[in-house]
């Protein structure tokens, strides 16, 4: 009988190290996938931070060839894009600042509008006049330093997510 419990003890200790052992296991790889999940949302942010960007430029541009007295519609064409699109990057763009009288024009594409704007805190919509409208961008006060381009508030990220 002695020898019957000393060999059920060995066995069900044999078993639960093969169990830890799975669970350690299955632990890492839990681990790992969580990790990678991590990398890829800061990867997934920094992709929106650069398209927001890009879109601001490109807003920049097409208000440029409208400011020209191309209309929509040939911005539309001449870039390959559809019309919708154009207003749309175009609305979010800023207009041209008058001290930009060089040709070359400052992307400031999320930056405050006003200077009352620039003393708000990142994360106050409680001036963005257009709060009830789709493509609502809020004023930032905080320009990049990189191009001179803003960083995307949260908010505007958030709706890249959509």
């Amino acid at each position: 009988m002695a020898n019957l419990k000393q060999a059920a003890l060995v066995k069900a200790r044999e078993r639960r190290v093969a169990l830890d052992r799975d669970r350690a296991a299955r632990d890492g790889r839990v681990e790992q996938a969580a990790a990678r999940v991590f990398v890829l949302l800061e990867q997934r942010v920094a992709a929106q931070v650069a398209m927001l960007a890009a879109d601001a430029g490109i807003g920049q541009a097409l208000r440029e060839l409208v400011e020209e007295g191309i209309p929509t519609e040939g911005v539309a064409q001449l870039c390959e894009l559809e019309v919708a699109e154009v207003r749309r990057l175009v609305r979010t763009s800023p207009p041209a600042s008058p001290l930009d009288s060089g040709g070359s024009a400052t992307v400031t594409a999320l930056g405050p509008a006003s200077p009352a704007e620039a003393d708000e805190q990142p994360g106050d919509w409680s001036g963005c006049r257009t709060s009830r409208r789709r493509n609502c961008l809020p004023p930032c006060p905080e320009l990049a330093t990189d191009s001179n381009i803003a960083e995307p508030t949260p908010h505007q990220i958030a709706k890249t997510r959509r």
